[in-house]
Protein backbone atom coordinates (compact mmCIF):
# COMPACT_ATOMS: atom_id res chain seq x y z
CA UNK A 1 0.00 0.00 0.00
CA UNK A 2 1.03 3.68 -1.10
CA UNK A 3 1.80 6.38 1.82
CA UNK A 4 2.67 9.64 1.96
CA UNK A 5 3.46 12.50 4.20
CA UNK A 6 0.93 14.37 6.66
CA UNK A 7 2.83 17.49 5.01
CA UNK A 8 1.63 16.93 1.71
CA UNK A 9 -1.97 15.90 2.88
CA UNK A 10 -2.95 19.63 1.95
CA UNK A 11 -1.28 19.44 -1.61
CA UNK A 12 -3.50 17.12 -2.81
CA UNK A 13 -7.18 17.32 -4.02
CA UNK A 14 -9.44 14.82 -1.69
CA UNK A 15 -12.26 13.72 -4.40
CA UNK A 16 -14.70 11.81 -2.25
CA UNK A 17 -17.56 9.71 -4.57
CA UNK A 18 -20.78 8.21 -3.95
CA UNK A 19 -23.49 8.71 -6.50
CA UNK A 20 -26.30 8.94 -3.57
CA UNK A 21 -25.68 11.95 -1.67
CA UNK A 22 -28.28 13.69 0.96
CA UNK A 23 -30.58 14.72 1.11
CA UNK A 24 -30.86 10.38 0.40
CA UNK A 25 -31.17 8.63 3.66
CA UNK A 26 -28.65 5.89 4.54
CA UNK A 27 -25.15 5.42 6.18
CA UNK A 28 -23.20 5.44 3.14
CA UNK A 29 -24.73 9.27 2.12
CA UNK A 30 -23.94 10.35 5.67
CA UNK A 31 -20.52 9.02 5.60
CA UNK A 32 -19.39 10.41 2.57
CA UNK A 33 -21.03 13.74 2.79
CA UNK A 34 -19.49 14.39 6.65
CA UNK A 35 -16.30 12.96 5.44
CA UNK A 36 -16.00 15.56 2.80
CA UNK A 37 -16.92 18.24 5.65
CA UNK A 38 -14.33 16.83 7.94
CA UNK A 39 -11.54 17.02 4.89
CA UNK A 40 -12.67 20.68 4.58
CA UNK A 41 -12.72 21.89 7.67
CA UNK A 42 -9.01 20.92 8.26
CA UNK A 43 -7.78 22.87 4.99
CA UNK A 44 -8.12 20.00 2.69
CA UNK A 45 -8.62 20.95 -1.20
CA UNK A 46 -11.54 18.62 -1.24
CA UNK A 47 -14.11 17.73 -4.20
CA UNK A 48 -17.53 15.62 -4.25
CA UNK A 49 -19.23 13.99 -6.75
CA UNK A 50 -22.60 12.65 -7.31
CA UNK A 51 -26.16 12.72 -8.50
CA UNK A 52 -26.14 16.93 -9.72
CA UNK A 53 -29.88 16.74 -9.12
CA UNK A 54 -29.25 16.13 -5.48
CA UNK A 55 -27.07 19.32 -5.56
CA UNK A 56 -29.71 21.52 -5.51
CA UNK A 57 -30.38 20.87 -1.96
CA UNK A 58 -29.97 23.57 0.04
CA UNK A 59 -27.05 21.88 1.88
CA UNK A 60 -24.76 22.42 -0.77
CA UNK A 61 -25.92 26.30 -1.79
CA UNK A 62 -23.09 27.69 0.71
CA UNK A 63 -20.66 24.88 0.66
CA UNK A 64 -17.12 25.42 -0.65
CA UNK A 65 -16.32 22.57 -1.86
CA UNK A 66 -15.86 21.59 -5.27
CA UNK A 67 -18.86 19.89 -6.51
CA UNK A 68 -19.05 17.15 -9.70
CA UNK A 69 -22.36 16.18 -10.65
CA UNK A 70 -23.30 13.22 -12.44
CA UNK A 71 -26.48 12.12 -14.61
CA UNK A 72 -29.14 9.86 -13.49
CA UNK A 73 -30.57 9.14 -16.93
CA UNK A 74 -29.19 5.66 -18.42
CA UNK A 75 -26.77 5.72 -15.14
CA UNK A 76 -26.97 1.31 -14.49
CA UNK A 77 -26.35 1.26 -18.67
CA UNK A 78 -23.56 4.11 -18.97
CA UNK A 79 -22.16 3.76 -15.43
CA UNK A 80 -18.44 3.24 -16.77
CA UNK A 81 -18.73 5.97 -19.01
CA UNK A 82 -19.94 8.56 -16.74
CA UNK A 83 -17.23 7.59 -14.28
CA UNK A 84 -14.22 7.86 -17.36
CA UNK A 85 -16.23 11.52 -18.22
CA UNK A 86 -15.15 12.17 -14.52
CA UNK A 87 -11.83 11.09 -14.19
CA UNK A 88 -11.41 13.40 -17.47
CA UNK A 89 -12.77 16.42 -15.95
CA UNK A 90 -10.68 15.39 -12.67
CA UNK A 91 -7.45 15.37 -14.58
CA UNK A 92 -8.12 18.30 -16.47
CA UNK A 93 -8.89 20.42 -13.30
CA UNK A 94 -6.86 18.89 -10.46
CA UNK A 95 -3.59 16.92 -12.20
CA UNK A 96 -2.46 14.23 -10.39
CA UNK A 97 -1.80 15.15 -7.06
CA UNK A 98 -5.33 13.99 -6.14
CA UNK A 99 -6.50 11.48 -3.61
CA UNK A 100 -9.28 9.35 -4.69
CA UNK A 101 -12.42 8.21 -2.37
CA UNK A 102 -15.08 6.06 -3.45
CA UNK A 103 -18.14 4.54 -0.71
CA UNK A 104 -18.26 1.73 -3.01
CA UNK A 105 -16.46 -0.56 -5.51
CA UNK A 106 -19.27 -0.51 -7.99
CA UNK A 107 -18.22 3.24 -8.37
CA UNK A 108 -14.10 2.55 -8.22
CA UNK A 109 -13.83 -0.34 -10.49
CA UNK A 110 -13.56 2.47 -13.79
CA UNK A 111 -12.28 4.82 -12.09
CA UNK A 112 -9.59 3.29 -10.29
CA UNK A 113 -8.07 1.86 -13.38
CA UNK A 114 -7.39 5.85 -14.07
CA UNK A 115 -6.24 6.51 -10.88
CA UNK A 116 -3.74 4.11 -11.16
CA UNK A 117 -2.84 5.26 -14.82
CA UNK A 118 -2.89 9.42 -13.96
CA UNK A 119 -1.22 8.84 -10.41
CA UNK A 120 -3.84 8.99 -7.93
CA UNK A 121 -4.25 7.43 -4.80
CA UNK A 122 -6.72 5.16 -4.07
CA UNK A 123 -9.18 4.97 -0.82
CA UNK A 124 -12.01 2.40 -1.17
CA UNK A 125 -14.58 1.64 1.68
CA UNK A 126 -16.87 -1.00 2.05
CA UNK A 127 -19.82 -1.06 4.08
CA UNK A 128 -21.57 -4.04 3.72
CA UNK A 129 -24.55 -4.90 1.60
CA UNK A 130 -22.53 -3.96 -1.34
CA UNK A 131 -20.11 -6.66 -0.49
CA UNK A 132 -22.21 -8.96 1.32
CA UNK A 133 -24.63 -9.34 -1.93
CA UNK A 134 -21.40 -10.19 -4.49
CA UNK A 135 -19.69 -13.00 -2.28
CA UNK A 136 -20.69 -16.33 -4.31
CA UNK A 137 -21.59 -14.57 -6.87
CA UNK A 138 -20.89 -13.77 -10.72
CA UNK A 139 -19.33 -10.38 -9.70
CA UNK A 140 -17.07 -11.74 -7.04
CA UNK A 141 -13.67 -11.84 -8.98
CA UNK A 142 -14.43 -8.33 -10.74
CA UNK A 143 -15.30 -6.89 -6.85
CA UNK A 144 -11.98 -8.64 -5.50
CA UNK A 145 -9.73 -7.13 -8.12
CA UNK A 146 -11.65 -3.69 -7.74
CA UNK A 147 -10.58 -3.98 -3.48
CA UNK A 148 -7.21 -4.97 -4.87
CA UNK A 149 -6.18 -1.99 -7.09
CA UNK A 150 -7.36 0.03 -3.91
CA UNK A 151 -4.09 2.02 -2.17
CA UNK A 152 -6.39 1.68 1.00
CA UNK A 153 -9.25 -0.45 2.10
CA UNK A 154 -11.38 0.47 4.88
CA UNK A 155 -14.46 -1.40 6.55
CA UNK A 156 -16.82 -0.07 8.67
CA UNK A 157 -17.57 -3.04 11.16
CA UNK A 158 -15.18 -5.71 12.06
CA UNK A 159 -18.51 -8.19 10.24
CA UNK A 160 -17.67 -6.05 7.34
CA UNK A 161 -13.73 -6.48 7.49
CA UNK A 162 -14.45 -10.57 8.21
CA UNK A 163 -16.99 -11.20 5.10
CA UNK A 164 -13.72 -9.04 2.80
CA UNK A 165 -11.68 -11.85 4.26
CA UNK A 166 -13.68 -14.30 3.23
CA UNK A 167 -12.82 -13.60 -0.53
CA UNK A 168 -9.04 -12.81 0.51
CA UNK A 169 -9.14 -9.18 0.88
CA UNK A 170 -7.56 -7.29 3.48
CA UNK A 171 -9.17 -4.06 4.75
CA UNK A 172 -8.57 -1.58 7.69
CA UNK A 173 -11.65 -1.31 10.53
CA UNK A 174 -12.65 2.13 10.86
CA UNK A 175 -16.07 2.79 12.24
CA UNK A 176 -18.57 5.42 11.26
CA UNK A 177 -19.41 8.56 13.18
CA UNK A 178 -21.91 11.31 13.87
CA UNK A 179 -22.57 14.81 13.66
CA UNK A 180 -22.54 15.85 17.19
CA UNK A 181 -23.25 19.17 16.49
CA UNK A 182 -26.42 18.35 14.87
CA UNK A 183 -27.74 15.47 17.15
CA UNK A 184 -28.36 17.62 20.13
CA UNK A 185 -30.45 16.53 22.86
CA UNK A 186 -33.99 18.24 22.92
CA UNK A 187 -37.08 18.56 25.36
CA UNK A 188 -38.98 15.10 24.89
CA UNK A 189 -42.11 16.47 26.18
CA UNK A 190 -41.83 19.34 23.59
CA UNK A 191 -40.84 17.05 20.65
CA UNK A 192 -43.93 14.50 21.39
CA UNK A 193 -45.86 17.73 21.59
CA UNK A 194 -45.42 18.78 17.90
CA UNK A 195 -46.48 14.85 16.76
CA UNK A 196 -49.23 15.18 19.05
CA UNK A 197 -48.21 12.14 20.67
CA UNK A 198 -48.38 13.84 24.70
CA UNK A 199 -47.98 11.64 27.20
CA UNK A 200 -47.29 8.54 24.88
CA UNK A 201 -44.38 6.12 25.54
CA UNK A 202 -42.45 6.13 22.14
CA UNK A 203 -40.87 3.46 20.42
CA UNK A 204 -38.97 4.48 17.58
CA UNK A 205 -37.47 2.84 14.38
CA UNK A 206 -35.91 5.23 11.62
CA UNK A 207 -34.84 3.02 8.80
CA UNK A 208 -35.94 2.55 5.40
CA UNK A 209 -39.23 -0.08 5.42
CA UNK A 210 -37.46 -3.09 3.60
CA UNK A 211 -37.50 -6.82 5.22
CA UNK A 212 -34.43 -6.62 6.74
CA UNK A 213 -34.91 -3.77 9.22
CA UNK A 214 -37.13 -6.18 11.37
CA UNK A 215 -39.74 -3.87 11.79
CA UNK A 216 -42.03 -6.79 11.47
CA UNK A 217 -40.34 -8.28 14.97
CA UNK A 218 -41.32 -4.92 17.15
CA UNK A 219 -44.61 -5.16 15.45
CA UNK A 220 -45.48 -8.95 16.02
CA UNK A 221 -44.01 -8.03 20.15
CA UNK A 222 -46.72 -5.52 20.48
CA UNK A 223 -49.28 -7.35 22.24
CA UNK A 224 -47.10 -8.23 24.81
CA UNK A 225 -45.66 -4.94 25.14
CA UNK A 226 -48.84 -2.89 25.75
CA UNK A 227 -50.49 -5.06 28.29
CA UNK A 228 -47.32 -2.78 30.59
CA UNK A 229 -47.32 -0.05 28.67
CA UNK A 230 -50.72 0.52 27.25
CA UNK A 231 -50.00 3.93 26.60
CA UNK A 232 -47.15 2.82 23.89
CA UNK A 233 -46.84 4.38 20.49
CA UNK A 234 -44.69 2.38 17.89
CA UNK A 235 -43.45 4.80 15.62
CA UNK A 236 -41.47 3.57 11.92
CA UNK A 237 -40.07 6.71 10.06
CA UNK A 238 -38.75 6.37 6.95
CA UNK A 239 -39.96 5.50 3.48
CA UNK A 240 -39.45 2.31 1.55
CA UNK A 241 -40.89 -0.19 -0.34
CA UNK A 242 -44.56 -0.42 -0.85
CA UNK A 243 -45.58 -3.95 -0.71
CA UNK A 244 -43.70 -4.20 2.75
CA UNK A 245 -45.33 -1.11 4.17
CA UNK A 246 -48.78 -2.70 3.53
CA UNK A 247 -47.07 -6.01 4.83
CA UNK A 248 -46.78 -4.32 7.99
CA UNK A 249 -49.87 -2.39 8.31
CA UNK A 250 -51.70 -5.98 7.71
CA UNK A 251 -49.31 -7.59 9.93
CA UNK A 252 -50.14 -4.52 12.72
CA UNK A 253 -54.22 -4.93 12.17
CA UNK A 254 -53.93 -9.03 12.70
CA UNK A 255 -52.01 -8.36 15.86
CA UNK A 256 -54.60 -5.63 16.93
CA UNK A 257 -52.56 -2.75 17.66
CA UNK A 258 -52.69 -1.01 14.16
CA UNK A 259 -53.46 2.19 16.63
CA UNK A 260 -50.39 1.74 18.48
CA UNK A 261 -47.90 1.63 14.47
CA UNK A 262 -47.28 4.67 12.96
CA UNK A 263 -45.87 5.03 9.52
CA UNK A 264 -44.41 8.74 9.24
CA UNK A 265 -43.09 8.00 5.40
CA UNK A 266 -39.75 9.58 4.59
CA UNK A 267 -38.63 12.40 7.16
CA UNK A 268 -36.21 14.97 6.42
CA UNK A 269 -33.01 15.25 8.87
CA UNK A 270 -34.72 18.14 10.79
CA UNK A 271 -37.90 15.96 11.69
CA UNK A 272 -35.85 13.23 11.83
CA UNK A 273 -34.02 14.75 15.28
CA UNK A 274 -37.51 15.79 16.28
CA UNK A 275 -38.34 11.99 16.68
CA UNK A 276 -35.17 10.83 18.28
CA UNK A 277 -36.25 13.27 20.67
CA UNK A 278 -39.25 12.70 20.87
CA UNK A 279 -38.99 8.89 21.13
CA UNK A 280 -38.27 7.10 24.58
CA UNK A 281 -36.54 4.17 23.26
CA UNK A 282 -34.73 3.61 19.88
CA UNK A 283 -34.87 0.28 18.43
CA UNK A 284 -33.74 -1.84 15.18
CA UNK A 285 -34.02 -5.46 15.06
CA UNK A 286 -32.19 -6.00 11.89
CA UNK A 287 -31.68 -9.87 10.80
CA UNK A 288 -29.88 -11.75 7.65
CA UNK A 289 -31.60 -12.63 5.03
CA UNK A 290 -30.48 -14.33 1.36
CA UNK A 291 -27.71 -16.10 3.28
CA UNK A 292 -26.28 -13.53 4.91
CA UNK A 293 -26.17 -11.01 1.47
CA UNK A 294 -28.54 -8.68 2.78
CA UNK A 295 -27.71 -7.68 6.22
CA UNK A 296 -27.02 -4.40 8.30
CA UNK A 297 -22.83 -3.49 7.85
CA UNK A 298 -23.11 -1.00 10.85
CA UNK A 299 -25.88 1.14 12.25
CA UNK A 300 -25.41 4.83 12.38
CA UNK A 301 -28.64 5.61 13.59
CA UNK A 302 -27.70 3.70 17.00
CA UNK A 303 -25.02 6.43 17.44
CA UNK A 304 -27.22 9.08 16.28
CA UNK A 305 -29.84 7.96 18.71
CA UNK A 306 -27.25 7.75 21.49
CA UNK A 307 -26.00 11.19 20.48
CA UNK A 308 -29.74 12.42 21.88
CA UNK A 309 -29.23 10.35 24.98
CA UNK A 310 -31.82 7.73 23.93
CA UNK A 311 -31.18 3.89 24.93
CA UNK A 312 -30.68 1.72 21.82
CA UNK A 313 -31.91 -1.95 21.56
CA UNK A 314 -30.42 -3.69 18.31
CA UNK A 315 -30.03 -7.18 17.31
CA UNK A 316 -26.54 -9.47 17.02
CA UNK A 317 -27.16 -9.21 12.86
CA UNK A 318 -23.82 -8.08 10.52
CA UNK A 319 -22.20 -5.09 12.22
CA UNK A 320 -24.85 -3.66 14.87
CA UNK A 321 -22.56 -5.13 17.51
CA UNK A 322 -19.86 -2.48 16.60
CA UNK A 323 -22.52 0.55 17.64
CA UNK A 324 -23.78 -0.45 20.78
CA UNK A 325 -22.09 -1.45 24.07
CA UNK A 326 -24.01 -3.83 25.45
CA UNK A 327 -25.54 -2.80 28.85
CA UNK A 328 -24.11 0.75 28.26
CA UNK A 329 -25.27 2.61 25.62
CA UNK A 330 -28.17 -0.19 24.80
CA UNK A 331 -28.83 -3.62 24.63
CA UNK A 332 -28.22 -6.57 22.01
CA UNK A 333 -30.69 -9.66 21.10
CA UNK A 334 -31.19 -12.05 18.90
CA UNK A 335 -33.64 -11.23 15.69
CA UNK A 336 -35.20 -13.71 16.74
CA UNK A 337 -35.33 -13.53 20.52
CA UNK A 338 -38.68 -12.12 21.30
CA UNK A 339 -39.13 -13.08 25.38
CA UNK A 340 -35.86 -10.49 25.90
CA UNK A 341 -37.00 -7.86 23.72
CA UNK A 342 -40.42 -7.61 25.44
CA UNK A 343 -38.19 -7.80 28.80
CA UNK A 344 -36.12 -4.91 27.56
CA UNK A 345 -38.73 -2.72 26.57
CA UNK A 346 -40.49 -3.14 29.62
CA UNK A 347 -37.71 -2.44 31.81
CA UNK A 348 -36.50 0.50 30.05
CA UNK A 349 -39.70 2.14 29.56
CA UNK A 350 -41.24 1.76 33.15
CA UNK A 351 -37.30 2.58 34.37
CA UNK A 352 -37.05 6.10 33.87
CA UNK A 353 -33.63 6.40 36.16
CA UNK A 354 -32.31 3.68 34.47
CA UNK A 355 -33.14 4.99 30.78
CA UNK A 356 -31.61 8.47 31.98
CA UNK A 357 -28.68 6.92 33.43
CA UNK A 358 -28.05 4.88 30.06
CA UNK A 359 -28.53 7.23 27.97
CA UNK A 360 -26.21 9.64 29.30
CA UNK A 361 -23.27 7.19 29.02
CA UNK A 362 -24.36 6.71 25.44
CA UNK A 363 -24.05 10.32 24.40
CA UNK A 364 -20.83 10.30 25.86
CA UNK A 365 -19.67 6.93 24.18
CA UNK A 366 -20.51 8.67 20.96
CA UNK A 367 -18.68 11.78 22.09
CA UNK A 368 -15.64 9.95 23.24
CA UNK A 369 -15.55 7.44 19.75
CA UNK A 370 -17.63 8.16 17.12
CA UNK A 371 -17.74 11.43 15.73
CA UNK A 372 -16.33 12.38 11.71
CA UNK A 373 -13.27 14.34 13.40
CA UNK A 374 -12.04 10.72 15.03
CA UNK A 375 -13.14 8.84 12.26
CA UNK A 376 -11.15 11.15 9.65
CA UNK A 377 -8.39 11.15 12.33
CA UNK A 378 -7.93 7.03 12.07
CA UNK A 379 -8.43 7.41 8.36
CA UNK A 380 -5.26 9.66 8.26
CA UNK A 381 -3.29 7.82 10.59
CA UNK A 382 -3.57 4.58 8.37
CA UNK A 383 -2.56 6.52 5.38
CA UNK A 384 0.20 8.78 5.91
CA UNK A 385 3.46 8.01 7.78
CA UNK A 386 3.89 7.70 11.32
Amino acid sequence: MAHFGSKELKDYFHVMLYEYLPPTDGGIAQAAWETALEFQRRGLKTALSGFKDLFRDPIYKTTKIDLFGLPRKGWKSCKDIYMLLLCFRLLFKYGNKVVFYSQTWKTARTTFFFARLFGWRSVLFAHGNEVTRQIGGKKERLMKRTFEGADFVFANSNYTASRLNEIGVSSIVNKLGVNIQRYIKADSAVCKERFGWFGKKIVLTAARVVPRKGQDFVISTLPQICKHIPDLLYVIAGGGEPEEIKRLQLLARENNVADKVVFTGYVDEETKLALYNACDLYVMISKSLNDNKDIEGFGITFLEANCCEKVVIGSNAGGIPDAIESGASGFIISPNDNELFVKYVCTLLENDKMRNEMGLSAKMRVQNEFTWEKYVDRLFLEIVDS
